[in-house]
C-alpha cells in the first residue's frame, strides 16, 4: 500500500504537468469497484482504500481542465462505486456493447454484396442471433467467418451456422463469471 500510495502521487503529480493531452486510465476497474457501504475500516480491502485514494487525485486533475481523461472499463457503470460515477466526476458516461445483429449483418454485407450465398448468409446470422441473444459477435468475428465463407455454396446455411458458432466460441475470451 505504502509503495502505491508514493507511486501514484508521483504520477499524479507528473500528469498535473501535461496541457493538451488526453489520457486513458486502461484496465483500472480495480480501482474503482463499488466499496461495501456500512464497512468498517478494519475490514475494508486494500482495494476500498485505493479507491479513495484515487478519485480526489481524479478530481483535482479534472479541476485544472488541461487534460481531457477517458476511464476504459470491463465492469458496468453500475459494478463502479458511486463516488465515481457520480454526478462532476466524470462529463460523460458511455457502454460499449458488442454490434447489434442488423449491424452485424450490414457489416457482413460488404463481404457477400452480389453473392450467390448472399440470402443464406442472411438467413444464417438472423437465425444465429435469434437464437443466442446473449452471444457476443464482434467485427473481428465477423472478419473471420467472412474468411471462412468461401467453402460454403448456396444452402447450407446449417453448416454457416455452426462455422460462426464455433469461430464465436474459440476467438472469445472467456466469461467473466464461471457457467456462463
Amino acid at each position: 500500500m505504502e509503495g502505491f500510495e508514493a507511486s501514484a502521487a508521483e504520477i499524479f503529480e507528473d500528469l498535473s504537468r501535461l496541457r493538451r493531452v488526453v489520457l486513458l486510465f486502461d484496465e483500472c476497474e480495480d480501482f474503482f469497484k463499488k466499496r461495501p457501504k456500512n464497512q468498517d475500516v478494519g475490514s475494508r480491502t486494500i482495494g476500498a482504500f485505493i479507491t479513495a485514494g484515487m478519485l480526489p487525485r481524479l478530481q483535482a486533475l479534472r479541476e485544472k481542465r488541461w487534460v481531457i481523461f477517458v476511464l476504459s472499463t470491463n465492469s458496468q457503470l453500475s459494478e463502479l462505486d458511486d463516488a465515481v460515477t457520480r454526478l462532476g466526476r466524470f462529463d460523460w458516461a458511455h457502454e460499449m456493447r458488442h454490434p447489434s445483429p442488423a449491424a452485424r449483418i450490414r457489416y457482413l454485407k460488404q463481404y457477400i454484396a452480389g453473392s450467390p450465398i448472399e440470402q443464406d448468409v442472411i438467413k444464417a446470422f438472423s437465425e444465429f442471433f435469434a437464437a443466442n441473444t446473449d452471444t457476443a459477435v464482434s467485427f473481428a468475428h465477423l472478419d473471420e467467418f467472412a474468411n471462412a465463407m468461401a467453402q460454403f455454396a448456396a444452402g447450407q446455411v446449417e453448416e454457416m451456422l455452426r462455422r460462426l458458432g464455433q469461430i464465436v466460441r474459440e476467438q472469445s475470451p472467456p466469461p467473466l463469471v464461471p457457467g456462463l
